[in-house]
């Protein structure tokens, strides 16, 4: 019946009233927006009601207003009190303050949609207090009108600005990229809260960026992780929730809702209408709260897995595959990877989600029948855990950004269906029996149980029916699979109840945060319109603490990476052309640029010739391992590095190419023979285009007799052998037909201060200094061994000067030309550089050293290289300080090297191009392979006897810290790994028994020698 065939009296009504009711309504949705707006964030059951108030609340202003319209249009004389509503409509369009869109997503639309309805609205209204442009009521309804048009544009402007800040491809400056601190809050527990609200706005600052999907620089980082990482698990939830409503009440109910996909075969089927309308409700069961317990346990693996990461090595391939790990580290650290890795490992998310979520609930069933354990603390957090994830995916699906989650889901679901009602009706289910017919079944809880009983009774039979209906996408299987597995565990393994659980909860735990982590911020945000979720705490605790895409290691030090890369790429580009390596190889040795000096101590540390000011500690060799490396010596660019007897290489600081040496076996030619010194030497062999490491090992007789050098052998009775390395062919050459001069090398004080031994490279050979023996007649004697045909010889020594003193002679290299060192009696020291090879005549004393200021006693000095304009040459004197010395003028002038140790050995060193072969293809596994030989013969030689040694000094400073100084001491000794006397100055003493530190005129050194049968009787001799 239309509404022509009313009567008078209700048509007269109706339109008396019609604008009244439509006020009336529109009153008081605006109180129901204004009031629920806000709650909408964390009350639960409000979304749906406030979205039908939302999209009401404009249509019936927008209605009244073109009643209203038409009504002045009409009438000749309107009803002034209805007209006068038509400005406080306009007021209800611009909308409660509490809620000015529904959700973030809407804000394109609605920006431009408001903008034009601006128009026409305010046209309309306009018109309606046009015709009343004669009535008193106008002066009252032009400051509503003007509020109603600053309340419509107040609408506009921040659904703008919300736009705004949420535009990913705008940038904040760099000034708003950095979080200021200024804690003006003493922490103090009156002031708790306000701490907190201090500390969630500084970190509000980087969640912006955060949510804008900007990097974070690393100020931020350090600034976010001290906030967090030094609060209990209680302290950082809350804080993350006063940080994502700051500007607004507090978005979070602290709850997660749960769906069980096995449980949902009870529950009662869902009408069609309430699926398709109201698909947010249907598949939660419940929602529970996350209780301080959970809190605590994913704060505990947050931060374990932080543990893991380093930023300050800048790897940032580790931080993304820890942020890939989904519970394959959990498995790891019960040892059982290898058992149930295949679950998580090789699989899509989706599909080990639903795997663990069978696997975890079937577990529940069967502990809560058997024992009650389903009541434990962890199998609790599992089983929310597992139906929270669940949930996300049906409920979430974005938030989980996994590909085919809803079909594994339906397939999955359809697979169980079938397979309980073939079980319970006996009927053969149809294949094509659709996923809408199903659904109208449920079944009962017990049979739904009995189901899962019989499987874990009758495994075999049930998976046989389980496979037969098998779905395509269905993880009905595997996740029954899983739960037999873990359930076995128990029996097979000997685990506990406690052990299952808890690795299962920490499966869990890891799927949260890789589902957190792998979450758009989009999807993020439009969760915290819907009252938030758990997920995107996990993910902003997990950023806070660095554990995001978001934190790359500092800007600074990828430009210095992307510097290293382009260094290291025209280093390849220019390595392949040898002519270009020779020529700048030449060129840095004859302008003397492109020098470093390689300090020599416990570390290596390298300082710039041309600086010669800041020290910087090598870490980069390939034998670094905190310290105890030596460098032999260096060659064109190359340095040959020595950490013991079995671990050497050859490397170029500059390229950073490297190749570890094989080292041959020492073959000690009798029984009661020892090995005692082991003397190094490094040089290039410039016929064969080959660089060559030389190694002379010294035999002494393990009884001491016969050594004739006061200790550690040196006299007739000892034997050597030298072997010959080449850097080609990575082969050891056996040198026969030695020297009889090569026997007096040794003397333990002279070359503990004369570089260790190491041989001295120039011309073609490598030089060693033979000391003198005054009581055999000897003189002192540069023995030389030629690298190109691998022969020793003797060199001329100049005729040195007769000034009345003893003195001592060492050999080094000064820019390329031999020289010698002749020290008189520690206060004079003569230097004498050969400047052609070989010929006597050509020594030439360059200068002499002597009684200057800052240099008294010259126990030990070396020339190391001129400066640029000649007139001054760097000296290392006693080991401990650098000096350039003017000759001309007899004046030296200390360098202050920063950052240096206090004692050290100077090596000169020039960048080079120079490759090394390519790399190390054999080296290192020969040599692993030797090791273990020589190992075997170790043990058989030497069952009967354990040697341990006592060491005497006279008047010296070692370096383990103790003064020596004609005192006798007695002092905890070391058992050797290493023959101390191979390694030099630097004693390497382990294993304590005990030395006595006696006094000698004679000689400088002395070696107590003690040999402990089985029976623990000691052979004393000196």
């Amino acid at each position: 019946m239309g509404l022509v065939n009313l009567s008078p009296d209700i048509e007269e009504l109706w339109n008396e009233w019609q604008i009244r009711s439509l006020m009336l309504i529109g009153v008081l949705l605006q109180i129901i927006l204004t009031i629920l707006g806000e709650r909408r964030k964390y009350t639960v059951g409000l979304g749906d009601f406030l979205w039908l108030a939302y999209l009401s609340a404009d249509s019936v202003a927008i209605f009244s207003l073109g009643i209203l319209a038409r009504s002045v249009a009409n009438s000749t004389n309107p009803n002034l009190i209805p007209v006068f509503w038509a400005p406080i409509l306009l007021v209800h369009i611009g909308g409660p303050g509490t809620i000015s869109a529904y959700s973030m997503h809407e804000l394109d639309k609605l920006l431009i949609n408001h903008l034009l309805q601006l128009v026409t609205r305010v046209g309309v209204v306009g018109y309606v207090l046009f015709r009343l442009r004669e009535n008193a009521f106008i002066l009252v309804a032009i400051p509503i009108f003007i509020s109603g048009m600053i309340k419509y544009g107040e609408r506009i402007w921040v659904l703008k600005r919300n736009k705004e800040s949420n535009n990913l491809s705008q940038q904040p400056s760099a000034k708003k990229a950095c979080i200021q601190i200024e804690d003006t809050f003493p922490f103090t527990e009156s002031l708790r809260e306000v701490r907190y609200l201090h500390e969630a706005r500084l970190l509000f600052n980087t969640s912006k960026m955060l949510f804008q999907n900007l990097d974070l620089v690393n100020f931020d980082q350090e600034i976010t992780y001290d906030l967090v990482s030094e609060k209990k698990a209680e302290e950082a939830f809350q804080l993350t929730e006063i940080e994502l409503g700051l500007k607004k009440p507090k978005r979070w109910s602290r709850l997660m809702g749960q769906h069980n996909l096995i449980s949902a075969l009870s529950k009662k089927p869902v009408n069609k209408l309430r699926k398709k309308y109201f698909p947010g409700t249907w598949n939660i069961h419940s929602r529970v709260d996350v209780d301080k317990d959970l809190k605590e346990l994913i704060f505990k693996q947050v931060k374990y897995k932080r543990s893991r990461y380093d930023p300050d090595t800048n790897d940032f391939p580790v931080l993304l595959k820890l942020l890939e790990e989904r519970g394959r580290e959990a498995l790891q650290s019960k040892d059982c990877i290898g058992k149930f890795g295949w679950s998580v490992d090789r699989v899509e998310f989706s599909h080990s989600l639903l795997t663990w979520h069978i696997a975890t609930h079937v577990c529940y069933i069967d502990d809560s029948r058997k024992n009650g354990f389903a009541k434990d603390q962890n199998c609790a957090m599992s089983t929310s855990l597992s139906n929270y994830m669940l949930y996300l995916m049906v409920q979430c699906p974005n938030m989980l950004a996994t590909e085919l989650s809803g079909t594994r889901y339906t397939d999955t679901r359809i697979h169980l269906h079938r397979l309980l009602f073939i079980r319970n009706t006996h009927k053969e289910a149809d294949k094509k029996l659709s996923m809408d017919k199903l659904d109208t079944l449920s079944f009962p809880k017990d049979q739904v149980k009995a189901f899962f009983y019989e499987l874990l009774r009758r495994p075999s039979t049930m998976l046989g029916e389980i496979e037969e209906q098998q779905e395509e996408k269905s993880a009905l299987l595997d996740g029954c699979m899983l739960a037999m597995s873990l359930q076995s565990s128990e029996t097979q393994d000997g685990w506990p109840n406690e052990k299952k659980w808890e690795m299962i909860s920490e499966v869990w735990v890891e799927m949260l945060m890789y589902a957190a982590s792998h979450c758009g911020w989009k999807e993020h945000a439009d969760a915290l319109g819907r009252g938030g979720e758990l997920l995107t705490h996990v993910c902003i605790l997990m950023a806070h603490l660095g554990l995001s895409k978001q934190c790359p290691p500092e800007v600074s030090k990828q430009l210095a990476g992307q510097s290293k890369r382009l260094r290291d790429f025209t280093a390849r580009i220019v390595s392949e052309n040898e002519d270009f390596i020779n020529l700048h190889l030449n060129h840095s040795i004859t302008a003397k640029s492109n020098h470093s000096i390689i300090l020599k101590e416990w570390d290596l540390f390298a300082v710039d010739f041309d600086a010669l000011s800041d020290a910087v500690e090598v870490k980069h060799h390939p034998l670094y391992s905190g310290g105890g490396t030596e460098v032999i010596g260096s060659v064109n660019g190359l340095v040959f590095l020595r950490r013991s007897e079995t671990n050497i290489a050859v490397y170029n600081l500059s390229t950073r190419e490297c190749k570890k040496c094989y080292v041959a076996e020492t073959e000690i030619p009798r029984r009661d023979l020892t090995t005692g010194y082991v003397y190094y030497g490094f040089g290039y062999d410039s016929y064969g285009d080959d660089y060559k490491v030389v190694r002379m090992a010294q035999f002494v007789r393990e009884d001491g007799s016969g050594d004739g050098g006061g200790g550690g052998g040196g006299g007739f009775g000892c034997e050597y052998e030298v072997k010959v390395y080449r850097l080609k062919n990575d082969k050891w050459k056996k040198i026969e037909g030695l020297p009889i001069r090569l026997r007096l090398l040794s003397k333990p004080f002279f070359h503990i201060l004369n570089r260790r031994g190491y041989g001295v490279f120039a011309g073609h050979a490598l030089h060693w200094i033979v000391p003198q023996r005054r009581q055999l007649g000897i003189r002192d004697c540069v023995l030389g061994f030629d690298i190109r045909d691998d022969k020793f010889f003797e060199l001329p020594q100049p005729d040195y000067e007769n000034k009345g003193m003893n003195f001592q002679v060492d050999v080094g290299v000064l820019e390329g030309n031999l020289c010698v060192m002749c020290n008189y009696e520690h206060v004079c020291v003569d230097v004498w550089v050969m400047k052609e090879y070989g010929v006597k005549e050509s020594w030439c004393m360059m200068f002499s050293v002597q009684g200057i200021k800052w240099i008294s006693a010259f126990m030990f000095l070396r020339p190391l290289v001129y400066s640029k304009d000649g007139d001054k040459v760097l000296l290392e004197v006693n080991g401990e300080k650098l000096f350039w010395y003017d000759w001309k003028n007899k004046h030296a002038k200390v360098v202050r090297v920063r950052g240096g140790p206090s004692s050290f050995g100077s090596e000169m060193y020039v960048e080079s191009l120079i490759r090394i072969n390519d790399g190390d293809p054999i080296g290192w596994k020969k040599q692993q392979e030797l090791d273990e030989e020589v190992e075997e013969r170790k043990t058989d030689r030497n069952k009967s006897m354990l040697p341990t040694y006592a060491i005497c000094c006279w008047d010296l400073n070692f370096e383990f810290g103790c003064q020596v100084n004609e005192k006798s001491y007695l002092m905890s000794v070391v058992s050797l790994r290493d023959d101390f006397l191979s390694v030099g100055f630097k004693l390497k003493l382990y294993s304590c028994s005990s030395y006595s530190i006696l006094p000698r005129a004679d000689t400088g050194v002395m070696i107590h020698s003690s040999l402990k049968t089985e029976n623990g009787e000691k052979n004393p001799s000196y």
